[in-house]
């Protein structure tokens, strides 16, 4: 076989394998936003890249859904509300980019809340620098004294054991959480910014 034939065939070979891996994914309703298999890296430009809040320009009808009674949300509608890069990750169980998250640096006090219901998640008290390019949390908020707005569940993909953490509320993806955190609980929650908004404390 000529070598021109060897790079159409080859050519060719990559070109289905990638339209068989991306057959699967729901594609992205914006352009310029890249889902990788499995759910994979976003990317955007800089940290310095504010996400919204979705009640800051949305529908004021599907914010008060959204925050009242997130379930009953269609995925059609969470696209509508939220931006490219929230839709990817909060929905779509994708990961941004290491340092590239708003909130990785934020040293203000106050509480990070689901970007998608707004129901608490993480004081900025339980807030640390991991050194990991994501913001991180020791513990989260705590609802009478015991339960959290968290979900908890295995997460195999990649070859991987993971246990990723979710908005109990309305099931968005938020990230992962480790054992390798500092004391008192060890933990560490590895959470998008994408995922959050965040709720600077009027306290001095």
């Amino acid at each position: 076989m000529s070598r021109l034939k060897c790079a159409i065939v080859l050519a060719r070979s990559c070109w289905r394998s990638g339209e068989l891996l991306y057959r699967g994914l729901k594609p992205s309703p914006y352009p310029g936003v890249k889902l990788s298999v499995g759910g994979g890296f976003v990317s955007r430009m800089a940290s310095t890249w504010k996400e919204k809040d979705p009640a800051e320009e949305g529908d004021p009808e599907l914010v008060k859904k959204a925050r009242d009674n997130p379930k009953d949300m269609k995925d059609e509608e969470w696209a509508e509300l939220l931006t490219s890069i929230q839709y990817q990750v909060a929905r779509g169980h994708g990961t941004e980019r290491a340092w590239t998250g708003l909130y990785n640096d934020n040293k203000d006090k106050g509480m990070y809340k689901c970007v998608c219901c707004n129901v608490d998640l993480f004081p900025s008290s339980f807030k640390f620098d991991s050194g990991s390019g994501w913001p991180s949390f020791y513990d989260t908020v705590k609802i009478n004294d015991s339960e959290d707005n968290v979900e908890r569940k295995v997460d195999s993909s990649f070859g991987m054991r993971r246990i990723e953490v979710l908005c109990k509320r309305c099931n968005a993806h938020l990230g992962h959480v480790f054992n390798d955190g500092p004391a008192p609980t060890g933990l560490r929650y590895c959470i998008n910014s994408a995922c959050l908004n965040f709720q600077k404390s009027e306290k001095k």
